[in-house]
């Protein structure tokens, strides 16, 4: 049984919840559904010097390929916008996210994996054409490398923000960069302060076009992303790796898919300060990843020409950064999300779907 919205009423409402419920069970129509413009690439790196600078990633599927993402401000002639906002805006986060002091590896390329089971039904299907949720991960320390004592260790960031990039590759065009920024949190006990938490704010996001199937100039796109940190250590007597914390630092934000104007919009900035704002009060404290305890020094084997000195070693953890983004659906879409929700939002049920669909995370 074919799911179309051709029909109206009551045709239309039993197709509705065939589409959720027999429809959904097809398994002869998962192979035809694609996720996303398929040209488009997911780029995500720690920021260890220029913030603009082009990095290495790997985009995955049916075969891995690596790639390399470009700066943003890498063309010779710049538009407008990019003008504009060099001076003030994009020199305050090279100042936010400057690292003097980058730990001695390299970040290694990103990893870019396409978020999604295959499409069960026609819904579904028709859902992924306005929108799309993808996902990429990267390796890095989230500490500096430091002594590490018995009373604990005083932590440093390794790294103090990220770069986010959505790239046609086809085009070589990017559409959509973002910068979001990373802080240890402290609260004071007598004379010193601990640092016991760690929050998360996005600083700027560029944004031209949509990546989901039917995106064009002129579309009103939500988006929103959140990050995971998942660590491995070793306690007392077991070993550990957990997902130590996952955050939304983007809730969802309105944007519109456009060539010309201005494509930048930052966060939390001050126009009387030329700055962004110092106070992160109203932003989430997050916990910490733990430290190994428990293990003994050991001594580097004698041909380990990649040894640490004990305790001093900032092991990486895993940083993995989810976006959805959701464009306006169809009319007949919108009636499918009437009769299941009546009273839902239409955001909402868009969102759920995304979620429900592609196994979204928040």
């Amino acid at each position: 049984m074919h799911c179309l919205f051709r029909s109206a009423g009551i045709a239309l409402a039993a197709c509705a919840l065939l589409a959720l419920g027999a429809c959904a069970t097809r398994t002869d129509e998962s192979e035809v559904s694609a996720i996303g413009d398929p040209s488009v690439v997911t780029g995500f790196t720690p920021i260890l010097g220029d913030y603009d600078a082009p990095f290495p990633a790997i985009a995955r599927g049916t075969s891995s390929r690596p790639l390399t993402i470009p700066g943003l401000f890498g063309k010779g002639a710049l538009a407008p916008d990019f003008l504009r906002h060099r001076p003030r805006e994009e020199k305050r986060i090279l100042e936010q996210c400057g690292n003097p002091r980058p730990e001695a590896q390299p970040a290694p390329p990103s990893t870019m994996d396409r978020i999604g089971i295959p499409a069960r039904g026609y819904i579904q299907k028709e859902f992924e054409r306005y929108a799309v949720a993808y996902a990429a991960q990267s390796l890095y320390p989230f500490y500096h490398s430091a002594e590490i004592t018995r009373s604990g260790f005083a932590p440093e960031l390794a790294v103090k923000c990220f770069r986010l990039v959505r790239y046609d590759t086809k085009d070589d065009e990017i559409r959509f960069d973002a910068i979001f920024q990373l802080r240890l949190d402290s609260y004071a006990a007598g004379a010193a302060s601990h640092r016991d938490a760690v929050q998360i704010r996005p600083l700027r996001i560029y944004f031209r076009r949509g990546s989901y199937e039917e995106n064009k100039p002129g579309d009103k796109v939500s988006i929103s992303a959140s990050m995971a940190v998942d660590a491995t250590w070793f306690e007392q007597t077991r070993g550990r790796s957990e997902t130590v914390l996952s955050y939304a630092f983007l809730p969802p934000q309105s944007f519109e898919a456009k060539e010309d104007g201005d494509h930048f919009r930052y966060f939390g900035w001050d126009e009387r300060a030329e700055d962004f704002v110092s106070d992160w009060s109203n932003i989430e404290r997050l916990p910490l990843p733990p430290i190994s305890s428990g293990l003994a020094p050991a001594e580097p084997e004698p041909d380990d020409a990649l040894a640490r000195d004990s305790g001093k070693r900032a092991p990486p953890v895993r940083f993995r950064v989810t976006v959805a983004e959701a464009s306006r659906v169809p009319a007949e879409l919108k009636l499918v999300a009437e009769l299941v929700a009546p009273t839902a939002d239409l955001t909402d049920m868009v969102t759920g779907v995304v979620k429900k669909t592609l196994r979204f995370p928040f």
